[in-house]
């Protein structure tokens, strides 16, 4: 339709009054939206797509920041059992807890102490992947000595815990301990995306000499 290009359009925001919608920075939205929920939705799902959270995974994070931001500011968190096993259950994947730390860097709230609470009342297994968040937590914060014993603490909880068993290798190998970083990996060699890693560690194993043959011992 040729008249409806023809002259000069009205400016964008006439245009938005006359069709009764908002105009905010870039955005277009209905009348009376929500503008604060708008934007901390659009941070959400910014911070999500860092961490390929999608599906199941993307509405557990927005419900454990949505948790978090509830007791921010609460001098002593508490938790019930029943609310910190859930908060386990969110927390139970490693790009959430990511995630969760990267939402808790933004909004200024303290994620390691808010899963410190969690833990003391969680169930023991649950217990378990709260304190291994702890620890991750505390990794991020840059303190690699409260995320390590940490994560010690999750392995007298739940010895077979494999995240944690796969972040003890890494401490171990960044002192330089290859052979306890093995023997940790290998405790976990059902997972293929973990074998370059125990090959390259390998390469670091001190050379072991061949004993002396016995008197009966085959010739070589």
């Amino acid at each position: 339709m040729p008249e409806a290009r023809a002259g000069v359009l009205p400016a964008l925001e006439q245009l938005c009054e006359l069709a009764r919608l908002e105009l905010r920075d870039d955005y277009v939205g209905m009348e009376g939206i929500d503008w604060e929920d708008f934007g901390q939705t659009r941070e959400l799902v910014g911070l999500a797509a860092l961490r390929d959270l999608e599906g199941r995974d993307f509405d557990r994070f927005v419900i454990l920041t949505a948790i978090a931001e509830r007791v921010a500011g609460q001098a002593a968190p508490g938790f019930d059992r029943e609310l910190a096993n859930r908060i386990a259950g969110l927390a139970a994947n490693r790009a959430i807890v990511h995630g969760f730390a990267d939402f808790c860097e933004l909004e200024g709230l303290e994620g390691r102490r808010f899963m410190e609470a969690a833990a003391k009342a969680a169930s023991r297994g649950e217990r378990a992947v709260l304190t291994w968040a702890v620890s991750a937590l505390a990794a991020r914060e840059g303190d690699p000595i409260a995320g390590e014993a940490a994560l010690r603490q999750v392995l007298v909880l739940d010895p077979d815990f494999a995240p944690a068993i796969e972040d003890a290798a890494w401490y171990a190998s960044d002192r330089g301990q290859a052979a306890q970083a093995v023997a940790l990996l290998e405790r976990l060699d059902d997972d293929d995306a973990l074998a370059p890693r125990i090959e390259l560690l390998r390469r670091y194993l001190p050379e072991v000499d061949e004993p002396p043959g016995g008197r009966n011992a085959p010739c070589p």
